[in-house]
């Protein structure tokens, strides 16, 4: 079977939720959501402005998630929720063992918890899972797309882990 990504973009050409004046209102919010991303940084890194920004992440993740969910193939929904699920639960059982990704906890500023994890966690490992595959080409190898786009994510989390403690999202033990 063809996974989420692999689906989207080869109908991308036969999707049409973008196109025509009655989608301008989902247009706009696509182009708002770039903005929110780029003031959002830069809030972020000022830190004049870091303790109004970091509050409004978990609302940033619903509003990208409500984005992938409008944006994709109506049969292609049960898989977001199907990424969502395995995301949140991966990180349930990494902090509860810490043998996945190390031992680490969930801090206050993606909202509240669940079995010591942040719900809104599992709708963020949705969207970067299918962003960063989208990201390669459908033409590629499945095996070789996997792989660069897993390092995609690895490497956005050497970009953010080392200021992930100080921004209150998670800390490592």
């Amino acid at each position: 079977p063809k996974n989420i990504v692999t689906e989207f973009m080869e109908n991308q050409s036969q999707n049409h939720r973008m196109e025509g004046s009655k989608n301008f209102g989902l247009k706009l919010l696509w182009w708002g959501y770039i903005a929110l991303h780029f003031f959002g940084l830069i809030g972020i890194i000022w830190p004049y402005t870091r303790y109004v920004f970091i509050p409004l992440s978990p609302l940033t993740i619903l509003v990208g998630f409500f984005l992938l969910w409008k944006w994709v193939l109506p049969e292609l929904r049960i898989w977001l929720v199907f990424l969502s699920a395995a995301g949140f639960l991966i990180e349930v059982v990494g902090v509860k063992t810490g043998n996945i990704f190390g031992a680490y906890y969930y801090q206050t500023a993606l909202g509240p918890k669940v079995l010591e994890v942040p719900p809104i966690i599992g709708l963020n490992w949705a969207i970067l899972v299918v962003c960063s595959s989208a990201m390669i080409p459908a033409s590629w190898n499945k095996i070789v797309r996997a792989l660069f786009s897993g390092g995609l994510m690895v490497g956005l989390d050497a970009f953010i882990e080392p200021n992930c403690c100080t921004m209150d999202f998670w800390c490592w033990n």
